[in-house]
């Protein structure tokens, strides 16, 4: 679903009367990232797609949908209101306290996966707290989990519990107990305060196995405009690698879930997880994850299951890593519709070798040849202020994007890809709970977000300066990664320009939203595709 395609009729069915015709038992909330839409949340936009799909960034994660899918099977009557997509459609007319007013329900839980959402979550929250102040809230989340103290300590507001690590069970059994008057101190993964008011984080949480999941259960979702073509599968949990900026890397994942070793779903509980979203309509479905982390025997038997199931939806995967061509030729037979992204951030192998991106560009180049012979579309994205990457390095990104762009070219269409083909995006501040976050001055990094506090803050800022949230070696000040940013904005533009990628008037009106922005010191769009 384009989310700047809507029709009048599909904003104008967004409304505050579905939520007093509920009688639920539970209710889950995506925040908005930013709850007034009046003031653009800075560097909302800086994000491509893939990670954000718009400037409130709606993409509810699957784990809240399989928990939302437990709890109904449990005979709990249960929704999930994405209040960050309600505030996309209806920008400046959303009003929070609107859609908090109404509601009537003892428990909320509200997801905080993504950190981008910590500012919306608390106004969630002080609302909840003041208009409905017998509601139990439970915050969970991967940026919940890390910064669980930070939120039962928040100043003016309160918090029951933190849901910390995978929840899809231990929050089942929260809502048990909690409504049938059980006690709840010793559920695995709930952190709370006492009644003397001191944190009791002592029972570790236990994860779940990954059987008889549901991500299909986008019918629990009000609204559900965006996901009417699209469906998710995250395909493991943990991973095997360790990008350094990354918050779900091995040792990001470990501090935040307090777990070890990533797990996976078997071939053929995946291969269910597709035919349930191919089922109920979906057209385009994600996976997020790289199946060579689980090695040749898991490939083959998914490939088995695969050619059996015969999926005819388009489907996007994630390569961590180039693939080769026998790799790659086993993804297209088990789907033969493959879209593709890479992220190889630099064209620098020194600044790859640092995120703990270890492959050549040689490797990166025949990578790209071999989906491009096989047209297979695919966005390959590079990242500004990395470790040893000042304004030169930057710069020098431009030679290898040239080539992947006319690689791209050689035998795709701009349009044969729902995103950008090479984004190139600003390093807002890195992952909560990433390696670079918790070993800073290693990188060469001085943190100017630590907390769950300093998010809240920076993220009310007018202007995505502001929430720039470091400094670096090589980027010493934010008036310099501005400047940069914005040169790379133009210079990308450039390049599709004289491609043919987008028009005369689509450059012209590009650069002039960029000049624009900066004069208003607004939000810089970056994504080439939503800028005109």
């Amino acid at each position: 679903m384009n989310l700047n395609k809507l029709t009048n009729s599909q904003v104008e069915s967004i409304s505050t009367d579905i939520l007093r015709e509920w009688c639920l038992d539970v209710l889950l909330i995506h925040p908005p990232a930013h709850p007034n839409p009046k003031v653009k949340s800075p560097g909302i936009s800086l994000f491509d797609a893939d990670t954000g799909y718009s400037q409130q960034f709606v993409s509810i994660s699957t784990g809240l949908i399989n928990i939302a899918s437990n709890l109904e099977k449990e005979g709990f009557r249960i929704k999930i209101l994405n209040l960050a997509e309600i505030a996309y459609y209806l920008a400046n007319n959303f009003k929070l306290q609107e859609w908090i007013e109404p509601l009537n329900v003892p428990i909320v839980g509200i997801s905080l996966q993504w950190s981008v959402h910590s500012w919306g979550s608390i106004e969630i929250v002080k609302l909840i707290n003041k208009l409905h102040p017998k509601t139990l809230i439970y915050y969970g989340g991967l940026t919940a989990s890390l910064f669980y103290r930070d939120i039962l300590e928040f100043p003016s507001i309160r918090v029951d519990g933190v849901m910390v690590g995978e929840a899809d069970i231990s929050f089942v059994d929260v809502v048990k107990s909690v409504l049938h008057e059980k006690d709840i101190d010793n559920i695995p993964g709930l952190y709370k305060k006492d009644k003397k008011g001191y944190i009791n984080d002592t029972l570790k949480p236990i994860p779940p196995d990954l059987l008889n999941l549901d991500f299909s259960r986008y019918d629990l979702i009000y609204p559900n405009i965006f996901y009417s073509e699209r469906g998710n599968v995250t395909i493991l949990r943990g991973c095997k690698y360790d990008c350094s900026y990354c918050g779900a890397g091995k040792k990001a994942y470990q501090k935040c879930m307090q777990h070890r070793g990533e797990r996976f779903l078997s071939p053929k509980e995946l291969i269910r997880q597709l035919k349930l979203l191919e089922k109920i309509g979906k057209t385009r479905l994600y996976l997020y994850g790289d199946f060579r982390i689980f090695g040749e025997k898991y490939r083959q038997e998914f490939l088995d299951y695969a050619k059996n199931a015969d999926i005819k939806c388009r489907v996007v995967v994630e390569f961590f890593t180039p693939g080769n061509e026998k790799y790659i030729d086993f993804l297209q037979s088990a789907f033969p519709k493959l879209e593709a992204t890479l992220s190889p951030e630099s064209g620098n192998e020194k600044i790859r070798e640092k995120v703990y991106k270890r492959y050549s560009n040689k490797e990166l180049i025949r990578h790209c040849e071999i989906v491009s012979e096989r047209q297979i579309p695919q966005s390959t994205y590079f990242m500004m202020c990395l470790p040893m990457q000042g304004p030169a390095e930057v710069q020098s990104d431009f030679s290898i994007m040239e080539q992947l762009l006319d690689i791209y070219l050689k035998n795709n269409r701009y349009n044969d890809l729902n995103h950008d083909i090479i984004p190139y995006t600003l390093l807002q501040y890195p992952d909560p709970g990433s390696v670079i976050f918790q070993q800073p001055e290693k990188f060469g990094y001085t943190l100017l977000i630590k907390s769950f506090n300093d998010l809240v803050q920076s993220l009310k800022s007018q202007t995505w300066q502001d929430i720039i949230g470091y400094k670096t070696s090589w980027f010493p000040d934010r008036k310099i990664i501005v400047e940069t940013f914005v040169s790379v904005c133009r210079k990308r533009a450039l390049l599709y320009y004289e491609r043919g990628i987008i028009n005369e008037n689509e450059y012209k009106l590009h650069i002039h939203n960029i000049e624009k922005d900066i004069s208003n010191l607004k939000v810089i769009n970056a994504n080439l595709r939503t800028s005109w």
